[in-house]
């Protein structure tokens, strides 16, 4: 079995399909990839059609102007029913209370990487490295767990993190009671 870790949004999908969503029961063949991956023209105008307005709202996050692109959003969502817009009102909330950080311009003005090679060759690093082995399947909780365990491994806060979590153990086990409160006896 291939791992399976879903990083886009699958709502729309049913149970079934949501389940089966990006993952291949075996090695996908070369017909296979190129059934699933070959664009012709066709296709690729009828994404450039498709990713317009997206394309464009990204582009306007990137330029400092996430607040705006929340008015849009705000406006296509609706007269629709809230579980239909339930996406578009969270993006708008997030869009519009996160707005004092999502300032890329004056990031990429000063030299920071906006999901770049280093960025992502680190996510390659804390992710494929250790998720794509032979033979793996991984559930979304037992992903994400390792994954923040190597993120913590990578940022050398490992030490730290394994005292807090005995602590935290010993306190779920025991209460709150240390081991100094204990008296030896033979």
């Amino acid at each position: 079995m291939l791992a399976t870790v879903r990083l886009v949004p699958v709502e729309f999908l049913t149970d079934e399909h949501a389940e089966a969503y990006g993952t291949f029961t075996e090695v996908p063949t070369r017909p296979e990839l190129e059934r699933f991956f070959f664009l012709d023209d066709d296709d690729r105008d009828l994404i450039a059609l498709r990713r317009a307005d997206a394309h464009r709202l990204g582009m306007a996050v990137l330029a400092g102007g996430s607040a705006g692109v929340a008015v849009p959003i705000a406006d296509r969502a609706e007269g629709l029913d809230a579980p239909e817009r339930g996406g578009a009102d969270r993006c708008v909330r997030y869009l519009r209370g996160h707005e004092e950080v999502l300032v890329y311009d004056r990031a990429v003005k000063a030299g920071w990487p906006i999901a770049t090679g280093v960025i992502e060759g680190a996510c390659r690093h804390l992710i494929g490295d250790r998720l794509d082995i032979t033979g793996a399947r991984w559930g979304l909780e037992g992903a994400e767990a390792v994954l923040k365990l190597r993120a913590v491994r990578a940022n050398g806060d490992f030490d730290a993190y394994r005292r807090y979590h005995l602590a935290r153990e010993h306190e779920r086990l025991y209460g709150n009671s240390g081991p100094e409160e204990y008296a030896l006896s033979a």
